[in-house]
């Protein structure tokens, strides 16, 4: 019911004619309302499909979807407006598994904003979602309608279904009341959540609400004005990492500890049993890199105001990996050099690397714009074409060790001061292959006094 404090509460859709069919609710006054019914009736999405936004376009507005297939990514929308002045109004994203009996694989919501729906933001359940990632996405719970009648959404996440198992990184989730998450609850379930690097700010109720089978990690985690990070009660397994970490324990790692400020209590629950079930999970549990990527491509984004770098490969390294038509601002108020532009921006290491950088813009750097190779028995190859560096107030390229790189076009910058490394500057067009024909991460090369020497192909002719 209303406080008479400026917001307004939710009122509940009764279906089946009956206070018993609307999922817990009692009591309340029987009211006409009004809502839309397509918000209700979720859209389809079945497997093997992209939904993506172009700029601040894809708006999806008062229609939820229901996922059911494997490999589906949903990157760059905004879905609001589903009835959000009635409980059961709609989901945005709903998730039962293919036809509610076999767990879907490889979802990825990337960059997304949910606001103002009557339900859940995001739901798995019954068969579940064995493998998703939540990333770098908005869930902003400010609405006029609220079931605490605060102007905060209480109904975020519910992870629930028979084989379940979710990361959320770099998220913002804000303005909510309740259910941010909820995981498990169900018996012969089993919900598996990592946490990392979320934000969650100014929540007036809890946060995390634990239920039998579930079993999170969460770490390096900011709790801002949040009055309850973790609902009270003793189901389900929590490891709320801190800096007495005990992560190298059961995972071989160390974990970030959370921050939390202006916030309750965040403390481990059953902590040890949740970093065992984790440990099964090696997606989360590993910090080993082994094998190198391949087909990896980097395409139309913008990097900005980062902390450290833009782009890394390291350790295995990345045999293929196109870097196009991409922007990276350096333009910052803080910098290690002191004169806002950033300076850690590329670092291409890896046993077997091989980059193309392609049609890109590099500008209000200080340095690191990229650093390429320096470390002993590794191998990093990078083919630098037609971008441009503008306003950089130090180095740019910066070579190591068994590196070697072909620019072709403008650099705007010379590297920095080195005699390690490789790199061959065309001076006529000439000079260099055609480009479908230049040498890649196979490149020929031979050892030579304990380093590799690059030999690339010339016609003879003039200079």
């Amino acid at each position: 019911m209303a406080k008479k404090n400026g917001y307004k509460s939710q009122d509940v859709i009764i279906s089946g004619g009956s206070m018993a069919n609307t999922g817990g609710c009692t009591g309340g006054t029987e009211v006409k309302i009004t809502y839309d019914n397509a918000a209700r009736k979720r859209m389809t999405v079945t497997g093997n499909k992209t939904i993506r936004g172009i700029g601040k376009s894809g708006v999806i507005k008062g229609k939820g979807l229901m996922l059911d297939g494997d490999n589906i990514i949903l990157q760059n929308i905004h879905i609001t407006e589903l009835n959000p002045h009635v409980v059961w109004g709609g989901d945005a994203i709903f998730m039962q598994g293919k036809q509610a009996t076999t767990p879907l694989n490889k979802i990825w919501l990337d960059h997304i904003k949910v606001s103002r729906v009557g339900r859940q933001m995001v739901v798995t359940n019954k068969a579940g979602v064995a493998s998703m990632t939540i990333s770098n996405s908005d869930f902003d719970g400010n609405t006029e309608y609220s079931a605490t009648c605060d102007g905060h959404h209480y109904w975020t996440f519910l992870f629930y279904g028979k084989n379940t198992g979710v990361s959320m990184l770099n998220n913002y989730v804000h303005g909510t009341s309740g259910r941010s998450p909820k995981i498990g609850g169900n018996p012969n379930e089993r919900v598996v959540v990592h946490v990392a690097n979320n934000y969650w700010g100014n929540n007036t109720g809890h946060s995390f609400e634990l239920g039998a089978n579930g079993y999170v990690l969460a770490e390096g985690n900011y709790f801002d004005n949040t009055k309850q990070p973790l609902f009270a009660g003793s189901d389900g397994s929590l490891y709320a990492a801190t800096n007495s970490d005990e992560c190298s324990k059961y995972l071989g790692r160390s974990c970030a500890a959370n921050t939390l400020v202006d916030s309750g209590t965040f403390a481990s629950r059953n902590g040890g049993n949740a970093l065992k079930t984790i440990k099964g999970v090696s997606t989360v549990g590993s910090n080993k890199a082994t094998t190198t990527l391949n087909k990896i491509w980097i395409d139309h984004v913008k990097v900005s105001h980062v902390g450290r770098q833009m782009v890394v490969t390291n350790k295995a390294g990345v045999a293929t990996l196109t870097i196009s038509n991409s922007d990276f601002d350096g333009n910052t108020e803080y910098s290690a050099t002191c004169d806002g532009h950033h300076y850690w921006t590329f670092l291409f290491y890896g046993k077997n690397t091989g980059v193309s950088m392609l049609n890109n813009y590099v500008h209000s750097t200080s340095g690191r714009s990229p650093k390429v190779g320096g470390n002993p028995n590794e191998h990093v190859v990078v083919h630098v074409a037609n971008n441009q560096w503008g306003n950089n107030s130090g180095h740019s390229f910066e070579l190591g060790i068994n590196a070697y790189v072909l620019p072709r076009q403008l650099l705007r910058q010379h590297q920095a001061a080195s005699r390690q490394g490789r790199r061959w500057i065309p001076v006529r067009s000439r000079r260099c292959r055609p480009v479908h024909q230049l040498p890649g991460p196979s490149v020929r090369s031979k050892r030579s006094g304990g380093q590799r020497q690059l030999h690339i192909a010339q016609r003879p002719g003039r200079s």
